[in-house]
């Protein structure tokens, strides 16, 4: 959110006899406009990173995975996001589905409100096996206003990946 003041006000509140309410004035309307403004009408994406092998699976459970991490973002804080996701397998000409979740649900970043992560999402593989693999994912983000908006995406093409811990 940026603030503007308009350029006639400029040499006005730059004086040194300007009182400091009518700056705060000035600043808490063009605060309001803001606000209001971008509240108006709120919107979510979802992005769906492309799928990977998992070194944190690797290292924390000994397990070849390979996964994909979903983030939600909005122009206004949200309560949660809950999707459904999917993972998968492009063989020979065929979408094969090699991973699915039903209706999980994240809670809003605490840092970041505007923003929900999902980091769970993984299937274990054949270890030295190559797979060209996809990530999909649909749900919906409630916001802090009680609107509810829905999303949907993809990783895009289908990614090359090799399920070997290639972590140095």
């Amino acid at each position: 959110m940026s603030l503007t003041i308009p350029k006639p006000l400029i040499p006005i509140l730059t004086k040194p006899m300007t009182p400091p309410w009518v700056l705060a004035l000035v600043l808490a309307t063009q605060l309001t406009i803001n606000y209001v403004g971008s509240g108006s009408n709120p919107s979510c994406t979802l992005n769906v990173q492309r799928p990977h092998h998992s070194t944190y699976l690797v290292e924390h459970k000994n397990a070849d995975a390979i996964k994909v991490n979903v983030k939600s973002k909005c122009t206004v804080p949200q309560i949660s996001t809950t999707i459904s996701a999917e993972i998968y397998e492009l063989r020979g000409n065929q979408s094969i589905k090699v991973f699915s979740v039903k209706n999980q649900t994240a809670f809003a970043d605490k840092r970041d409100p505007t923003e929900s992560i999902f980091q769970n999402f993984s299937f274990v593989c054949q270890t030295g096996r190559t797979g060209l693999y996809l990530g999909s994912a649909s749900g919906s983000v409630l916001l802090t206003n009680g609107k509810t908006i829905q999303v949907s995406g993809n990783s895009g093409n289908y990614h090359p990946e090799i399920c070997e811990n290639t972590a140095k």
